[in-house]
């Protein structure tokens, strides 16, 4: 079987062009994943300062109780 250029004109260009889709695709899933990773971290910062402060209010509570 001949696989030639001119008997299948498109085959070429639809590899090309599928190349191309999937290359965009792999990008923008990792820019999409560092996203979500800069979230996740600002997130943790958020819940470890909240940690902190309550850690900090805590024994001031008991000594009031007492």
């Amino acid at each position: 079987m001949v696989t030639d250029k001119s008997i299948f004109p498109l085959d070429h260009q639809q590899n090309k062009t599928r190349e191309k889709s999937q290359q965009i695709r792999k990008r923008t899933r990792h820019i999409f994943r560092q996203e979500k990773k800069k979230k996740k971290k600002n997130n943790s910062k958020k819940r470890l300062t909240e940690k902190e402060k309550s850690k900090r209010n805590q024994p001031n509570a008991k000594m009031d109780v007492r």
